[in-house]
């Protein structure tokens, strides 16, 4: 069993007999991402030897992994969580039927908002504009009670976001911001999309569920399949991206320190 930093996207991996039976990200700002297919003693070890004195904001993915990592965590550093948040794993289904009877209010919606709204790969030139929407995002749907921000943290994790045209936007044909998504994650054949947010003016109006249908559907012509985590309580949420054609695949989980 063995740790394998790749160095250039913060990705471990425990690699064993040259296959990968675990896979985490730590970012700067305290994010953890994980997926541990096999769960034992010595994967356990590995990574509670490697979260001593890390500091750990949130650690989050498949409901299984996530409290196999927040146990290691605890345990290597006397930490209690402060809260958990239940969620549900969305995939894009790329066979999604836009003109059976129940969707056809939902895509001629869509189809009118496309086509007078600008759908946009934001710039670094963008950043102001865009860290205030971004700031509000993380305190109203990231954060938990009793905690802030750390704004130079998240402002860099913008920044990269934006240098590698990992942010998209919707704006009115005015140039009014109407709503943002990342891609958050990028595998071979899947792109991991979050930070999906709409201002308080825009919300109730179709404009989030547009948005992530066309960088669905941009990515699903590039060949690769989009997929996101919602938290399950918020029903807004749900709603906005099943009806931009996500269906439900598994529980995820999110713990917060």
């Amino acid at each position: 069993m063995e740790l394998v930093l790749n160095r250039s996207d913060e990705l471990f991996a425990f690699i064993f007999d040259n296959e990968i039976c675990g896979i985490f990200s730590l970012t700067k700002s305290g994010l953890v991402l994980c997926d541990f297919a096999l769960q034992t003693d010595d994967v356990f070890l590995l990574l509670k030897s490697h979260f001593f004195c890390k500091k750990v904001q949130v650690i989050f993915g498949k409901s299984d992994s996530v409290q196999f990592a927040t146990k290691a965590y605890c345990e290597a550093n006397k930490k209690t969580a402060l809260s958990t948040k239940n969620g549900i794993f969305m995939r894009f289904n790329t066979v999604f039927n836009p003109l059976s009877q129940k969707n056809v209010a939902k895509f001629s919606l869509r189809q009118n908002i496309l086509s007078q709204f600008q759908v946009k790969i934001c710039s670094e030139k963008m950043e102001n504009q865009l860290a205030k929407h971004y700031f509000s995002y993380l305190e109203e749907e990231v954060v938990p009670a009793g905690k802030s921000v750390n704004r130079a943290a998240e402002r860099f994790a913008l920044h990269k976001a934006l240098c590698q045209k990992r942010v998209w936007a919707l704006f009115s044909a005015s140039g009014e911001f109407c709503a943002m998504a990342f891609v958050r994650a990028v595998g071979k054949n899947a792109r991991l999309l979050g930070g999906i947010y709409t201002p308080s003016p825009f919300r109730r109006r179709g404009f989030a569920s547009a948005l992530v249908y066309a960088v669905s559907d941009y990515f699903k012509h590039a060949g690769v399949v989009a997929t996101l985590y919602v938290d399950c309580q918020n029903a807004a949420a749900v709603s906005c991206y099943t009806s931009a054609g996500f269906v439900p695949r598994s529980k995820c989980q999110t713990v917060y320190f």
